[in-house]
């Protein structure tokens, strides 16, 4: 899975922030990484059913790790 695909599966990215409770700007911005914050990775799974292991790929690399978010 994604970051377009759960942006799909949420039926855009504005009904995306709103059951995630983000700003539409916020879906935005993980649409032009790639990449999701890993806090919201436990919560994207709860609310879509995905199993959290499938959203590992797309999670940023924590702050301070030396890699580029």
């Amino acid at each position: 899975m994604d970051v377009e695909g759960i942006i799909e599966r949420a039926g855009g990215a504005v009904e995306l922030a709103k059951r995630l409770g983000v700003a539409r700007t916020t879906v935005l911005d993980w649409r032009r990484d790639g990449m999701v914050p890993g806090a919201r990775i436990a919560q994207i799974a709860d609310e879509f059913d995905i199993p959290a292991a499938e959203l590992a790929r797309i999670t940023y690399p924590p702050r301070g790790s030396g890699k580029a978010a």
